[in-house]
């Protein structure tokens, strides 16, 4: 059986028991960027799990279907997306965790299917040539790594999210990854870090 842990369950809820009969819910969740990104169903399921971690010193089964059963769920909680958001943290084999809980996701994200053979040979194609167009701003990634955006991505970037200012964002999110170096993304999740954030600045202008 693989576990999840609740992000920071020790530092914000303590008990003298196991089991209470309450659990914290803290203001300073609105401030955080993560829980902001996640789907309304998310947000609720996540709470609901955070009552269930409680009575297991913040910690909970990655199982999905178990999950809904016992939380009285209509539909499976997406516990990637949690993960992705770092909200919820695998405490065994990371890649097991994620392969398991990708085939309950299909509500809240796009799952591609296709041959793994082939993804594995086009990544490799694309990382061999390096792209020439100029860096407009470099993301601090976990490992003490940048991660480079070019001018070829904030090109692509622009007719998605017309109303956002790329380059000055891109600035902002450098900003938050150096002042908040635990919360920060591996070079696989940064693309996916950076287009949740346009899509929330393209929302705030409706």
């Amino acid at each position: 059986m693989k576990y999840l842990r609740v992000k920071n369950w020790a530092e914000f809820q303590h008990y003298k028991d196991r089991n209470p009969p309450w659990i914290k819910l803290h203001r300073s969740l609105l401030d955080d960027y993560e829980f902001s990104c996640l789907q309304d169903a998310s947000k609720a399921h996540l709470m609901l799990i955070w009552l269930f971690a409680s009575q297991h010193d913040g910690s909970i089964p990655a199982d999905p279907i178990f999950l809904k059963k016992k939380l009285g769920l209509q539909r499976e909680p997406d516990l990637k997306a949690l993960i992705d958001h770092g909200l919820l943290i695998p405490e065994q084999n990371a890649s097991n965790v994620l392969a398991d809980c990708k085939q309950n996701a299909p509500l809240e994200e796009d799952i591609d299917l296709g041959d793994k053979t082939t993804e594995k040979s086009r990544g490799a194609a694309s990382a061999a040539l390096p792209d020439p167009s100029p860096v407009v701003e470099k993301l601090p990634l976990k490992g003490g790594v940048e991660f480079e955006v070019h001018q070829s991505l904030v090109a692509q970037l622009e007719p998605l999210y017309p109303k956002v200012d790329i380059p000055t964002t891109l600035k902002e999110m450098r900003g938050w990854l150096l002042m908040n170096e635990n919360r920060r993304k591996t070079r696989s999740g940064v693309k996916a870090f950076i287009g949740r954030w346009l899509q929330t600045e393209q929302e705030k202008y409706g």
